[in-house]
């Protein structure tokens, strides 16, 4: 399983400000153990799709970018993840989280099962779309294609998730 952590505020702030610089490095260390890579994304109403981001397939608990990102990049909304890679995906940066496409970022915590019958339900062109091979790459091409039929973000997950709920 990997870890999360995000915010949204009415003004732009560091995960530090808001919850501590000691918080955020023991937030960091759980990098030791969900070290398949890490990532983050972050509203920026300069890049094309109003979200930018980074991820790398290395662990991140003694990364400098990470602390920098956590401490003294102040932002109106980030997400921040640390990867524990579903046994079998490969630690590559097209499989780290956050996906990123349409201007919405995801980030996933947890592994669906079988991974073959959930890549059944998504074609090769959403695949592509989202760049990455993992079960949570797959579940993020399925809430897009929700939403690219004119449903609220809110909805394309809750509707997902109970797909996933019922069938997996």
């Amino acid at each position: 399983m990997c870890r999360l952590l995000g915010f949204l505020s009415p003004t732009p702030v560091s995960a530090a400000d808001l919850i501590g610089a000691a918080q955020c490095r023991q937030w960091q260390d759980l990098g030791r153990l969900h070290d398949d890579g890490w990532g983050t994304a972050w509203i920026d109403p300069t890049a094309a799709e109003a979200i930018a981001r980074f991820r790398t397939p290395t662990e991140g608990a003694d990364d400098p970018r990470l602390t920098a990102a956590l401490d003294d990049e102040a932002d109106v909304g980030r997400i921040f993840h640390l990867r524990m890679a579903t046994t079998g995906m490969a630690d590559l940066v097209e499989n780290t989280h956050p996906f990123l496409a349409d201007g919405i970022a995801f980030a996933h915590n947890g592994s669906v099962h079988p991974v073959e019958e959930l890549r059944a339900l998504v074609t090769d062109d959403e695949i592509a779309r989202i760049g990455g091979t993992t079960d949570s790459a797959l579940v993020f091409a399925l809430i897009l294609r929700r939403v690219r039929t004119g449903v609220t973000l809110l909805e394309a997950v809750v509707d997902t998730v109970r797909m996933l709920r019922a069938d997996f």
